[in-house]
């Protein structure tokens, strides 16, 4: 008896394991989501005397934006967003925005 009192409660906490490591999973596109409504909508890159841009606080160098351009035009979007994120020093998901809104 004891041992099918525990059998059932160890299927109880695998199941409830399940759910909540899916509930985080989910957790992280309902986020990027949000950040994606909540971050101004539209394009607000200032160009800068060097021939740069500033999006969002973060300065964009133009060896970085010639770079970022050019894997756009190949259709490399994630090596894009990765050059920005890396040159800019910005987060991938700023990086994200600014490459939609190029």
């Amino acid at each position: 008896m004891l041992a099918v009192i525990s059998l059932l409660l160890n299927i109880v906490l695998l199941v409830m394991f399940f759910i909540m490591f899916f509930a985080v999973l989910s957790m992280r596109e309902t986020l990027e989501r949000l950040a994606a409504h909540i971050l101004p909508s539209k394009r607000e890159a200032v160009a800068t005397e060097d021939g740069g841009e500033i999006f969002q606080g973060y300065h964009i160098p133009p060896e970085v934006l010639r770079t970022v351009r050019e894997y756009m035009a190949a259709g490399v979007e994630t090596k894009a967003e990765t050059e920005l994120a890396r040159g800019a020093h910005m987060p991938r998901s700023v990086a994200r925005i600014y490459l939609r809104q190029m």
